[in-house]
């Protein structure tokens, strides 16, 4: 993704995860998602099909409200992990997803906010 200004793009981050998008007038709107779990974060690999799997359903409940904000913009976003996951042990499986839903949640309520303040777009 390429920088954006304030204009054109919007960045966010809570405990474990942070969010980037852009966007820009185009004739057939739309939202794309990415997501970026490194081996850095997330060592083992079902721990980061796990986060890329909460996310991916995070974003497929946001998606409609995101695109309804948008209108008539193209809109990127990439949800990354950016914080390690805690060890196995220290955080139950079922909370630490929880909290990571809450997290995607949250991150795309805010960017629904932040479009939906833009101006609208000229015809």
């Amino acid at each position: 993704m390429a920088a954006a200004g304030r204009d054109e793009g919007f960045r966010a981050a809570r405990r474990w995860l942070a969010l980037s998008s852009r966007w820009q007038a185009a004739a057939s709107g739309g939202v794309r998602f990415g997501f970026t779990v490194g081996k850095r974060n997330a060592r083992r690999a079902v721990d980061r099909a796990t986060v890329k799997r909460i996310l991916r359903e995070a974003c497929r409940h946001a998606r409609g409200e995101l695109e309804e904000a948008s209108a008539g913009r193209a809109v990127d976003v990439v949800l990354r992990l950016k914080s390690p996951l805690p060890e196995r042990d220290a955080l139950p499986r079922a909370e630490l997803k929880r909290a990571l839903r809450a997290e995607a949640d949250a991150l795309l309520a805010v960017l629904r906010l932040r479009i939906a303040q833009l101006p609208p777009l000229s015809a």
